[in-house]
């Protein structure tokens, strides 16, 4: 038996009352640091995050750490208790034997949602799983890296819509037209938390973006031809940035 709570307002008086807890020593500066942890502090940590994912509770932990902390009068300290949370999630995600990699890749695109995290690493997992992580990191190598080059090169950051009329090559204009079918299908994916369809459609990118670098030079003399190109690439780069940061991902020794 798990121990959860049988309903939701039980799941949410739980989650309330470990809340609590660990609000009050944080405020009193009691949190552990060492191997030390004679009030089972990080164990209420723990049941915490079990509450939140096998509870299914999706809340943003942002504004409720704000709110205990405000209740033992010192709200700049949420803070310090998210990182203790976040802490312990990391530890519990190692314990359970998930990839090193895809947890740090996560966790480093916190959303203060740890039911949201959750499900993005399962999915990362299930696409390792299936032998298809690499055809999901090497599109996102190879555009960040000519990205970064620009940037080290120009101090080019942002991009504009790419400008249609300078779309020639057919490669660039099948991936600007897969760009614009994934803007379109994205927001109701991330709606319904539909993260194993979002990295299938990632890892489809893979053969498009290989044709493009074979056959469009991106870094060439007339800058504002240069500019639209990177906007094409910034465009799909903005596809994979928000789930993860893949820098941290392996993939490359994972090929088949």
């Amino acid at each position: 038996k798990s121990g959860l709570p049988k309903n939701r307002i039980g799941v949410i008086l739980a989650l309330s009352d470990r809340l609590d807890t660990l609000g009050g020593y944080t405020a009193s500066d009691m949190l552990p640091t060492g191997s030390s942890d004679p009030y089972g502090l990080r164990k209420n940590a723990l049941a915490i995050i079990k509450l939140l994912i096998e509870g299914k509770v999706e809340i943003s932990l942002d504004e409720m750490l704000k709110f205990v902390m405000k209740l033992w009068d010192k709200e700049n300290k949420w803070e310090e208790l998210w990182r203790f949370l976040l802490t312990r999630f990391r530890f519990s995600l190692l314990e359970e034997g998930k990839s090193y990699d895809i947890v740090e890749g996560v966790l480093a695109r916190p959303s203060y949602n740890i039911k949201d995290m959750w499900e993005r690493i399962l999915a990362f997992e299930k696409l390792r799983e299936e032998g298809k992580f690499y055809q999901m990191v090497v599109p996102y190598k190879r555009v960040a890296n000519i990205l970064k080059q620009a940037s080290e090169l120009y101090g080019w950051n942002k991009y504009s819509k790419p400008k249609e009329e300078l779309i020639l090559q057919k490669e660039e204009k099948m991936l600007w037209e897969e760009s614009k079918r994934l803007h379109q299908v994205f927001p109701e994916l991330y709606n319904a938390k539909a993260y194993s369809s979002i990295l299938e459609e990632l890892t489809k990118l893979k053969e498009k973006v290989d044709e493009y670098f074979d056959r469009v030079l991106v870094m060439e003399e007339e800058e504002e031809k240069r500019k639209n190109h990177l906007a094409v690439l910034y465009s799909i780069y903005n596809f994979f940035s928000p789930l993860a940061d893949f820098t941290r991902f392996r993939g490359e020794e994972e090929r088949r």
